[in-house]
């Protein structure tokens, strides 16, 4: 007999997929990926009989804040803010270093 296979499942948004087996009963685990959080789906599926797999792909969201490197002292006389609504990450250079902003988009 022959095992089912769904294929590769659907990937997510902003969420990453944990396990590459996908033969009947193969179970995949989505994750958000940092500074993100669950909007809608499910973080777990299995691969069914039909061949399709159960419930939605994960889609996560940011969570709508803007934080900034905890630590109290520069590590290569920078730090980073992240921006989780845009993935957007900001360097942000300190002395010695003239000041100055680096954007990467």
């Amino acid at each position: 007999m022959t095992a089912t296979d769904c294929g590769a499942p659907k990937q997510g948004t902003k969420s990453k997929i944990l396990g590459n087996e996908h033969n009947y009963g193969d179970k995949v685990t989505y994750q958000c990926v940092p500074g993100f959080k669950v909007k809608s789906g499910h973080e777990t599926r299995t691969c069914q009989a039909s061949g399709s797999w159960s419930g939605d792909p994960l889609v996560c969201e940011g969570n709508n804040t803007k934080y900034e490197s905890t630590s109290k002292r520069p590590v290569n006389h920078y730090d980073v803010i992240i921006d989780t609504e845009t993935s957007q990450l900001t360097y942000i250079f300190r002395e010695p270093t003239p000041p100055c902003i680096i954007l990467i988009i």
